[in-house]
C-alpha cells in the first residue's frame, strides 16, 4: 500500500498599497540686516527704491498704478479715459539689481503679477492661452514676467494689456484700478493661493487699515528670492517702466 500526506490549502493573494502623505521642505533661513530693513519699514508714500521678492517664508512687494501725484506731467487715469483711447499694448518692466546680490546667486525663473485686492490673477492670465511644448514653466510667455537678458541687465516684462483696457472702458465695476501683487513664481499655471496663518497689517493708499492674509502658492513653494530696482531709484534708465501704447480715435 501507499500513502500521501497533504498539506494545508494555500491561495495566492496580492495587496496593492497606495503610499501617499504630505511632502515637507525645510528651508533655514538667515535674514540680513538690509533685507529685514526693507521688509519692514516700506515707504508707502513715496515707494521704495528696491524691492525684494522672496519665496517660501518670503516677501512679496505692491504696486499702486496711476498715483496722484501733485505736479506731476505724466496724463493721469482720468486724462486716458476722457480720449477714450485703445490701449494697443501696456506693461511693467523691472531690471534686476544685481548690486544687491551675491555674483552666483541662482535667478527666479520667473515673476508673477496679480490684483492683490481680489486675490486673483489678471484678466491677461486668463486670456493668454499660449504654451510651451518644451518647458510648461514658460507657459503664457505673452502674458511674460520670464527673465531675459538684455545687454548687461537681467530684466522682468510683465504684459497687462488687457488689464489696462478694462480699467479705461471700466463703466460697470468689472475692473478697477486694483493694487498689484508682485512675487516670485515656481509654476504659472498654479494661482491658488495660501493663507497666511497670521494677516499682517498692509496699508494702502486707498485703505490704511487694510491687512494681507493670503499669497499665491506659487511663490511659497519658490525658495528663490531676487531684487528688483522699484522707483525713485535715482537712475531713471533702472526705475520700473510702466509703458502704455495705444491708439487715440481722431
Amino acid at each position: 500500500n501507499s500513502s500521501s500526506t497533504l498539506g494545508p490549502s494555500r491561495e495566492m493573494a496580492s495587496l496593492k498599497m497606495t503610499m501617499t502623505g504630505s511632502t515637507v521642505n525645510l528651508f533655514n533661513n538667515t535674514d540680513n540686516s538690509i533685507y529685514t530693513a526693507a521688509v519692514t519699514t516700506p515707504d508707502k508714500i513715496n515707494g521704495d527704491s528696491k524691492l525684494y521678492l522672496k519665496g517660501g517664508q518670503g516677501s512679496i512687494s505692491f504696486i499702486e498704478l496711476f498715483p496722484a501725484i501733485p505736479g506731476s506731467t505724466k496724463q493721469t487715469l482720468a486724462q486716458l479715459k476722457a480720449k477714450n483711447v485703445l490701449v494697443n499694448e501696456a506693461s511693467l518692466t523691472f531690471t534686476v539689481d544685481k548690486t544687491g546680490m551675491t555674483s552666483d546667486y541662482q535667478k527666479p525663473l520667473r515673476i508673477y503679477i496679480f490684483d492683490a485686492d481680489n486675490n486673483t490673477p489678471l484678466y491677461d492670465y486668463y486670456f493668454d492661452n499660449s504654451t510651451s511644448t518644451t518647458n510648461l514653466l514658460l507657459d503664457k510667455a505673452t502674458h511674460g514676467g520670464i527673465i531675459e537678458t538684455i545687454g548687461t541687465k537681467d530684466i522682468y516684462k510683465v504684459r497687462i494689456t488687457q488689464h489696462i483696457n478694462n480699467i479705461l472702458k471700466e463703466t460697470t465695476g468689472f475692473t478697477s484700478n486694483v493694487r498689484l501683487g508682485v512675487v516670485v513664481s515656481d509654476n504659472i499655471n498654479t494661482y491658488k493661493n495660501g493663507f497666511l496663518k497670521t494677516a499682517i497689517p498692509d496699508a494702502s493708499t486707498a485703505n490704511p487699515s487694510r491687512k494681507f492674509d493670503r499669497v499665491p502658492s506659487a511663490s511659497i513653494t519658490n525658495p528663490l528670492g531676487t531684487v528688483l530696482y522699484g522707483t525713485n531709484t535715482g537712475t531713471p534708465d533702472n526705475d520700473i517702466k510702466f509703458e502704455i501704447y495705444y491708439t487715440e480715435p481722431k
